[in-house]
């Protein structure tokens, strides 16, 4: 009876320095946790952050906490209050890994750390010396004390291997995009492309930019639409063109989803992600996508839903010149494969059951993890 009520009663307290849109796709990824986990008959969900930003909205519990350069004890004696639940810290190098240590190590809460491609090479070169400060006074501590680790991809698997010493466990599970009852397009030649996501020189906009220039001249007929927020330095001179237009974020779902529709490619030349949601999205929109290896989802090269460029003006401007010579059925083909590789290997309804089995194996519970736990 007793084993009942612990899986009917699970508690997942989701920690997060920030929780809403200036989280970027952490926080994205963060709320699609609570809501997803929400709907399961076992646990309650709730999440921890630290106060001064306008959060998501939700039906579940969300505490802001005060922080004085990043630390909260308010959030850490919440945490250990709540000593029978499960922590899921989700990135590193941010000083709320401090917060939560003393009551993870006093009190053995089990622990889940998600690095959403922190622990990459491209980010650890950014930033060394604060980083090695981090990871001195609190993330090794941290990641000693963490039952698992929670990967998004096989490379993110690597990076933790080669960053943290002897990790107790590693799972694999990817981000995943709700299922959508959106059907396969036919274009003849890609005309309208989009960036979507933050401003940063990570994205590779600048490479883009320069890209489009040189890919304009000879197709004036398209068009690039560019959505998003943060560093709007990065649009100099070289934005202002009739063929580009700008605009700020949008992080509601339905409005997305009509970007996506709308677009013929979605494109992402970045130099470094984690599992970007962006490509998830507009797959299952049967929006084929122009992509980098570093966008971790070689499944999407394989499953020839996406085509494969380098974080340069040269290769992209390729991969812009691919698009537009993609015949009607090959287009096609490539928007059902989309769909089809969004609503089976990044399903809802497939991934939130991995992570629920993640959550009661830390627990101590008996449960078969094989198919994700990976070390």
């Amino acid at each position: 009876m007793q084993d009942n009520q612990n899986e009917v009663s699970m508690r997942i307290n989701i920690v997060l320095p920030t929780f809403g849109q200036k989280a970027g796709g952490v926080g994205t990824v963060a709320s699609a946790h609570l809501e997803a986990l929400g709907k399961q008959d076992n646990c309650l969900p709730s999440v921890l952050h630290i106060s001064g930003y306008e959060t998501f909205e939700t039906a579940h519990p969300v505490s802001g906490f005060r922080g004085f350069g990043g630390l909260s004890p308010g959030l850490a004696l919440n945490l250990a209050r709540d000593r029978h639940s499960v922590c899921h810290l989700h990135g590193v190098w941010h000083p709320i890994s401090a917060s939560t240590l003393i009551p993870r190590l006093a009190l053995r809460i089990p622990t889940v750390i998600s690095p959403h491609g922190m622990l990459e090479e491209w980010i650890l070169n950014r930033g060394q010396a604060k980083k090695r400060i981090a990871k001195l006074f609190y993330e090794k501590y941290s990641w000693h004390q963490a039952n698992a680790f929670h990967a998004l991809t096989e490379k993110e698997v690597d990076d933790i291997r080669r960053v943290v010493t002897r990790p107790k466990s590693i799972f694999l599970i990817p981000n995943w995009v709700e299922d959508t009852e959106a059907s396969a397009k036919t274009v003849s030649g890609a005309k309208n492309f989009l960036f979507i996501g933050r401003f940063h020189e990570k994205k590779g906009l600048a490479q883009l930019c320069e890209a489009w220039h040189s890919f304009v001249g000879q197709h004036p007929d398209c068009s690039l639409t560019v959505v998003g927020w943060g560093d709007e330095f990065h649009f100099g001179e070289c934005w202002k063109h009739e063929s580009i237009r700008i605009s700020g974020p949008v992080f509601d779902q339905e409005e997305k989803n009509r970007l996506y529709r709308d677009a013929d490619i979605t494109i992402l030349p970045s130099f470094s992600e984690g599992l970007p949601m962006v490509v998830l999205e507009s797959w299952a929109q049967g929006t084929p996508v122009i992509m980098t290896n570093e966008c971790n989802l070689r499944i999407g090269f394989d499953h020839d839903c996406a085509i494969e460029v380098t974080p340069e003006a040269k290769s992209i401007m390729d991969g812009l010149l691919d698009a537009t010579s993609l015949s009607s059925t090959a287009y096609t083909a490539m928007s059902e494969a989309s769909l089809q590789l969004a609503r089976s290997a990044f399903s809802a309804s497939t991934v939130v059951h991995k992570l629920v089995r993640m959550y009661r194996w830390v627990r101590g519970e008996e449960v078969d993890v094989s198919d994700i736990k990976v070390q």
